[in-house]
């Protein structure tokens, strides 16, 4: 079993990605999705794949602490057995 992704949603994406970054991750891609919807796409520069996506959804509101996690991916030898 290991993570293949977090999701975030964030209340601003420019501070955001500035922290993210300052860490060492590095920005993918940006997609406007629509309806003021921004998602960014980030790993860090030995990773193969995305590992962090930050979601900008204005129009709910501000991400209150603990309130910002939107999803979780994780790989599984078998779904079966781990719902077990």
């Amino acid at each position: 079993m290991r993570t293949i992704l977090l999701g975030l949603r964030v209340s601003d994406l420019a501070t955001s990605l500035d922290f993210y970054t300052r860490l060492g991750y590095e920005v993918v891609g940006k997609v406007d999705i629509g309806g003021d919807v921004t998602l960014a796409m980030l790993k860090f520069p030995d990773e193969e794949f995305v590992s962090l996506e930050l979601a900008h959804r204005p129009a709910e509101g501000p991400v209150e602490p603990g309130t910002g996690l939107d999803h979780l991916a994780v790989q599984v030898d078998g779904l079966a057995a781990t719902r077990a």
